[in-house]
């Protein structure tokens, strides 16, 4: 909520004379997105960034509707958080 509902509709005004400032903003928001994650390191920036392209596209795709972007973030933590958490298991 705070990448695309705050922070890529405050760049996308910075922006707002260019025709593609919805694209200019979601790679700015997307690359802060994958820059968020650099406490997990460079294993987390590298799909954090591309994620943050997909929910940008989500984003456009379902004309704003931030629930979109927000349910695959959760999904995709969801699988990931699950899958760390039956390695740690089996070990």
């Amino acid at each position: 909520m705070v990448f695309r509902g705050f922070i890529q509709r405050i760049i996308q005004k910075w922006f707002s004379k260019y025709k593609p400032s919805f694209r200019i903003a979601g790679v700015f928001t997307s690359l802060l997105f994958g820059l968020y994650h650099w406490q997990q390191g460079i294993f987390g920036v590298i799909p954090a960034a591309p994620g943050g392209f997909y929910r940008t596209r989500l984003l456009k795709q379902y004309n704003g509707n931030l629930w979109y972007p927000v349910v695959s973030h959760a999904f995709y933590d969801t699988i990931a958080l699950t899958m760390i958490y039956l390695s740690r298991l089996n070990n």
